[in-house]
């Protein structure tokens, strides 16, 4: 399937990830990365993790320059092999210091903390608390055939934590069940799984994101093609 950050250019310091799912294509598969040419081994702030025979997720904690590049992945069975790329571009940071005036902004709340200090002087600390903001959500075509393996990835690239992030199909909260799976990934991402698409799981999904200064939400739908079966 496409690999996609979700934007064409990042913020300096916000969260990134990719995630390579081998959608056809005879076990057993190898799964590497490479940025610019060169692998990418596990290194801190940024990590490659395997989910599964299938999938496999690059997370970068926070994106500075030096993660600007051209990255790909490369899957390989004894047939053969297929490589997606996905191009990060990073805006840098504007250093210095700004002054808050408003009470409510447009991407959170800034909370007021009033206190004493020991000497019994007044004090307060202002502090802005983001709302999520959710990478676009995609299956990576736009008709899936029955039997195929489809999955969603749900990324909160900017807003505060602690976060909740939920999932819903047509409007109803989505479980797990026999062949459909949610999955939370450390604290910023949920990883939708479904083996083997079929009829009933076409629709729209929805995942929502959650914190103290609000709720964010992000759709995709999902056509499937039916197999049809010869007397």
């Amino acid at each position: 399937m496409p690999i996609t950050f979700g934007k064409d250019t990042l913020d300096e310091g916000e969260f990134a990830q990719l995630l390579c799912s081998v959608n056809r294509g005879d076990e057993p598969l190898t799964i590497t990365w490479a940025l610019k040419g060169d692998v990418i081994s596990s290194e801190p702030g940024l990590t490659t993790t395997t989910l599964g025979t299938r999938t496999s997720m690059l997370t970068i904690q926070s994106v500075g320059y030096r993660h600007s590049g051209t990255y790909t992945c490369t899957a390989k069975n004894r047939a053969g092999s297929a490589l997606q790329t996905a191009q990060l571009r990073v805006n840098g940071k504007l250093r210095g210091e700004v002054n808050v005036i408003n009470e409510v902004t447009g991407t959170g709340w800034i909370y007021m903390h009033l206190f004493f200090n020991i000497l019994g002087c007044f004090e307060y600390v202002v502090s802005l608390i983001e709302t999520p903001s959710l990478m676009p959500l995609t299956f990576g075509k736009d008709v899936l055939d029955e039997g195929q393996f489809a999955q969603l990835m749900c990324i909160v690239s900017k807003g505060d934590e602690p976060l909740t992030i939920t999932w819903a199909l047509k409007g109803d909260v989505v479980s797990s069940e026999p062949g459909l799976s949610t999955t939370t990934l450390g604290t910023r991402t949920s990883v939708l799984t479904i083996q083997s698409v079929g009829y009933r799981h076409s629709g729209t999904y929805t995942c929502t994101a959650k914190n103290r200064a609000g709720t964010t939400a992000r759709s995709a739908e999902l056509r499937v093609n039916g197999i049809w079966l010869r007397d």
